[in-house]
């Protein structure tokens, strides 16, 4: 991946790549219609895709994939993971699951203390 990334000049860290004859697409442009007009364009002009020769084909050493890795996620600040995990916790199917049953035992005529009995009860089978 990296002599294709070279070969390219492709800087761009977000997954998916993909190389076709001269050009290479990246992240959001990988679009079944972008991608269909780069193939297109790539056979008209009878283009070949590259290809590192086995012999030349370097391999990064564990270390220095272990340091790029370790470089992208250090980039991160703890209040962007902290935010994104507050935004992924969010679960509307649980948000209404919970106020379902909440409004079927108030109308069921539930004393508080049941419904909180029960908002405990259905939290913890939740994690099990």
């Amino acid at each position: 991946m990296f002599d294709y990334e070279d070969h390219y000049g492709s800087d761009e860290p977000e997954p998916p790549k993909i190389f076709i004859g001269s050009q290479y697409i990246a992240g959001g442009k990988v679009e079944k219609s972008h991608l269909f007009g780069v193939i297109e364009t790539e056979l008209a002009t009878g283009a070949i895709t590259f290809v590192p020769p086995a012999e030349e084909a370097s391999q990064p050493s564990e270390d220095s994939a272990f340091s790029e890795v370790l470089a992208r996620y250090e980039s991160f600040s703890a209040g962007a993971v902290a935010v994104a995990g507050l935004i992924d916790g969010i679960n509307p199917c649980t948000f209404t699951t919970i106020i379902f049953l909440i409004s079927m035992l108030a109308y069921m005529g539930k004393t508080r203390r049941q419904l909180s009995y029960c908002w405990g009860s259905a939290s913890r089978l939740r994690y099990l």
